[in-house]
């Protein structure tokens, strides 16, 4: 016998898997590892969103450029151009430095040609060498040579005095420079000429220097010709971490007063002076304007320039051409003028979304041209919260998709909506020039994606690997992959369903097991059992249980099988089939030989857990299953290995044949069943069948004479087939005794 230990440990094995399963299989987003996972990473990405390290930033930052190249429609006006102190112009006029009075010449040509205003993206801020007096000056001082220029007015010893007397006569804007990268010795007093705009201010707490980028140190032009020129500018820009120009200030402070960006202070040149007003609060400076025009800013005074191509998509002079005379007047009356260099070695090159080698004369002029055009690149206050809403909102829809449907119901939307969100970016730029970020959404929806997915997938093959384990023992391959394929299939919760049930014993076990010492009986049992268990599970039955020596199966539960009769009646031939060789081993082992009954019924069965809160099994309930059992009982009366019922009479299997056996009613149960067995044809008597069919129809008509004389000769071709002894047993008692007149045929069965 089986030991009562081991059935309880298949118990609980059995109920650890119901429990598991029911837990993690059979209800969708139960869990609650996907959707803590999902929420993490939606506050992660919140968090990302609020500090922006530096590599997300770079890379928001370059889609930012990918959109400025390819949703910008803005071309370059016509009132801004660039004169150039190119490689031509040094080749032909000398090396930078040029003496000063080329410069003023240079600008006594741009004012006759009618400009509108001048401003230089150069600093003057040492004396030129080349004048005369210096000249007399450095070679008395190291060679103790005093040179006379006689003849020379006294105007034209002082290339800065020149300078500075073309610089008071027109619409010239110099430049200077703000110094962040080291504390300079501050100068004694400072010669550029500020902004000094007025302030309208929403917040008197706070005062406007105190909102800008402030610079420790500053470079200015010389005395005389910062105080001669009609403005100042810084010609600073401030790059983004990555390097690139994409925003410049307009405003920065020194020493508490403000002072303006170069292109800034030309177009108000330009423009004739107009008032200048400041708008801004404590959160930051919001807006800048210009007499009738209005500036949009950031927080700290800073404009987004609007590129409008790469390098030299302005109007591009030679400053060679114009001292030359090439350049017709027309072609510069009412413009305003930048002069800068783009000459190697002179390094005032910048980076930017569409140029890694952007002349920074030409920033200026995009700055110059973007406020006159009107068309600024905005940043709407209400842009980050839409931004952070949206990506909370990506995380938390596809967390929740995540925990309803599979990945790959998902995937097409996340395509969807990452390129909605691209297209979208690309869209509001073209038409409203503010840029809305697609990357904290996608990356939103991305990562949930990714990471949930890799946890379901992690938990799936967790699942699978457990219901291989468990289930391999008791289903065969095939079923256990039909399992694992889809387990949403798979119910342990208790529900009618029609099942074919096999229950099989050993004959006189109790005498076997006297004789055998336990360990010999377990080993006998093992070796029995083991075979018989292979054969129910290749035949895609479920093993329920071993009740001591007998075995208990099912099919068509958890899962559905196809022909699942057939499956039944084949296994328990296949175990008949089996037992010869077995019995030969046991021979030789145990010097015993072993024989079995096996009784089979299809039928609808109660199938699920069943037990208490704390121990359950799977397994089959139910009259039907009663049935199947009191057959494998009959098959001792009957003198048969195998009895299947009525349920089973169309089952087919190659090489065997079903013979009715008897009507009967079993203990129990007052629905009459009829009894069949398969025999093989090949132990098939000629004509066996037929005359066994003609001896029922004899006996069931009361036709006792006839039917004895069929089974004598039944008997004497199958002298070993019990059911044609007893039948003739049963004839003769009726010739004796006839039966009453409402006889109907069925022998009822007083035992189990």
């Amino acid at each position: 016998m089986v030991d009562s230990r081991e059935v309880v440990h298949i118990q609980c094995y059995i109920q650890m898997l119901a429990q598991k399963i029911l837990k993690n299989l059979m209800k969708k987003g139960r869990g609650l590892a996907v959707p803590l996972a999902g929420f993490a990473v939606t506050v992660l990405v919140a968090l990302f969103y609020v500090y922006q390290p530096s590599w997300l930033k770079n890379l928001d930052l370059r889609l930012y450029d990918t959109v400025l190249r390819h949703g910008h429609t803005a071309r370059p006006g016509d009132r801004v151009v660039i004169v150039d102190l190119d490689e031509q112009s040094l080749h032909s006029l000398g090396q930078w430095p040029w003496p000063r009075y080329r410069m003023a010449l240079l600008l006594k040509k741009l004012q006759q040609a009618g400009v509108q205003a001048v401003g230089m993206d150069i600093l003057f801020a040492e004396p030129d060498r080349t004048s005369p007096a210096v000249l007399r000056r450095e070679l008395k001082n190291d060679l103790a040579v005093d040179v006379e220029f006689t003849g020379l007015p006294e105007a034209l010893r002082d290339n800065d005095r020149i300078f500075a007397a073309t610089l008071a006569d027109g619409p010239f804007v110099l430049g200077f420079f703000f110094d962040f990268e080291k504390k300079a010795a501050q100068a004694e007093s400072v010669y550029v000429k500020d902004l000094n705009p007025a302030s309208l201010a929403r917040d008197q707490d706070v005062a406007l220097p105190d909102l800008l980028f402030s610079a420790p140190s500053l470079l200015q032009p010389l005395e005389n010709l910062a105080a001669a020129a009609d403005a100042s500018g810084f010609i600073n820009t401030i790059r983004d971490q990555d390097g690139v120009l994409r925003s410049t200030p307009v405003l920065m402070a020194y020493e508490g007063r403000i002072y303006a960006n170069l292109g800034l202070s030309v177009l108000w040149v330009a423009l004739g002076k107009p008032p200048c007003i400041v708008k801004y609060s404590a959160a930051g400076t919001e807006s800048l304007r210009l007499g009738k025009v209005t500036v949009p800013l950031d927080a700290q005074a800073r404009v987004w320039l609007h590129y409008r191509g790469p390098a030299r998509t302005f109007p591009y002079y030679s400053a060679a051409d114009i001292l030359a005379d090439r350049v017709p007047a027309a072609e510069l009356a009412g413009r305003i003028v930048l002069i800068g260099t783009t000459a190697v070695g002179l390094h005032d090159l910048r980076t930017t979304p569409f140029d890694s080698e952007f002349p920074g004369v030409e920033a200026h002029a995009t700055l110059i041209d973007t406020i006159l055009a009107g068309d600024y690149i905005r940043a709407p206050v209400w842009l980050p919260g839409l931004e952070f809403c949206l990506s909370i909102g990506a995380g938390v829809v596809t967390t929740l998709l995540l925990c309803t449907l599979g990945a790959r119901f998902i995937l097409p939307v996340i395509l969807l909506f990452a390129l909605l969100c691209s297209f979208s970016s690309f869209w509001v730029f073209s038409r409203y020039h503010f840029f809305f970020s697609p990357l904290f959404p996608i990356l939103s929806t991305v990562l949930n994606f990714s990471l949930l997915s890799f946890l379901k997938f992690l938990r799936s093959d967790k699942d699978k690997r457990f219901l291989r384990k468990a289930f391999g023992k008791y289903v065969s391959g095939p079923v256990v992959d039909r399992i694992v394929a889809a387990p949403e299939r798979l119910s342990l919760e208790g529900e009618e369903r029609e099942v074919s049930i096999l229950f099989s014993d050993i004959r006189g076990f109790t005498s076997i097991s006297e004789q055998l010492a336990p360990a010999r009986l377990s080993a006998l049992l093992k070796s029995y059992l083991t075979p018989m268990t292979r054969i129910i599970i290749m035949e895609s039955g479920t093993l329920d249980k071993f009740i001591g020596d007998a075995v208990m199966a099912f099919w068509n539960a958890p899962v559905e099988i196809e022909h699942h009769r057939q499956r039944a009646v084949s296994a328990g031939l296949g175990m008949l089939a089996a037992l010869p060789a077995l019995n030969e081993r046991f021979r030789d082992d145990y010097g015993l030989t072993l024989e079995i009954g096996i009784g089979i019924h299809a039928g609808r069965v109660s199938v699920g857990n069943m037990g208490s809160e704390d121990l359950f099994d799977y397994t089959v309930i139910g009259d039907n299953v009663n049935l199947a059992s009191r057959l494998e009982g009959l098959t001792k009366f009957y003198g048969l290995p195998l009895i299947v019922s009525d349920a089973l009479a169309e089952v087919f299997v190659a090489g065997y044949s079903i013979q009715e056996i008897d009507l009967v009613k079993v203990k129990g149960r007052e629905e009459p069943v009829t009894l069949y067995t398969f025999r093989e044809d090949k132990t098939l008597a000629d004509g066996e069948l037929a005359g066994w069919a003609r001896a029922l129809a004899w006996y069931r008509s009361c036709a006792f004479v006839e039917a004895l004389h069929e089974l004598e000769l039944l008997q004497r071709a199958q002298p070993r087939f019990q059911p044609y002894d007893l039948y003739r047993e049963r004839c003769q008692a009726c010739l004796v005794s006839a039966p009453p007149p409402d006889w109907d045929c069925i022998f009822r069965h007083a035992s189990k």
